[in-house]
């Protein structure tokens, strides 16, 4: 046996592997942080279509006008909120889209009508959820499950700009996922 002969690596062999991994380590970070986003968007993009559709189908079930309006609080409607902030979902007997319920009672206190679902927080700051003019405060949908006048779309977008899911709310108030082509522009 050879004393001279050394068994491991040299510098460079290791600096080589060690630039190797790091940069395969770099690519999965970012590789991971769009799969975490895109799944983020999924899920803020099916809460809002789980919402409308609930508001949908009670305004048919019960013959009667159902609302949904966007909330920052989560105990009123609220026009300075954002969609992503949170919802409301809420029974209007009197055809009245406002909504608030200060005391937690689960009724709106202009109206008497019950909110049905309180969602906050649905894109949790990561994610905004743009929209076009007709669905820019509140959807409607009256006793035959039809929306008119809050036709509109809207858009789940990422930090960087970019349009990750969408939603279409047609006048016949049947709710669907939106076609790429079909996202709204997501200004940053």
């Amino acid at each position: 046996m050879d004393r001279n002969t050394a068994n491991g690596f040299t510098l460079i062999e290791l600096v080589v592997v060690i630039a190797l991994v790091a940069g395969l380590a770099t690519t999965a970070v970012a590789g991971m942080r769009g799969l975490f986003q895109n799944q983020a968007a999924y899920s803020a993009n099916r809460l809002l279509i789980a919402s409308l559709n609930l508001a949908r189908t009670h305004a048919v079930a019960n013959r009667q006008v159902v609302a949904v309006c966007r909330s920052g609080t989560g105990h009123s409607c609220d026009t300075e909120a954002s969609w992503d902030g949170g919802w409301l979902v809420f029974e209007t007997p009197a055809n009245d889209t406002r909504c608030s319920d200060p005391n937690g009672t689960g009724f709106c206190a202009e109206h008497g009508g019950r909110i049905l679902q309180v969602e906050r927080h649905a894109a949790a700051g990561q994610l905004w959820i743009t929209h076009n003019h007709n669905v820019r405060h509140r959807v409607r949908f009256n006793a035959l499950g039809l929306s008119p006048g809050y036709t509109g779309r809207f858009t789940v977008c990422a930090a960087d700009g970019s349009s990750l899911r969408g939603i279409v709310i047609p006048q016949t108030g049947r709710i669907r996922a939106a076609r790429p082509s079909e996202f709204l522009d997501c200004e940053t």
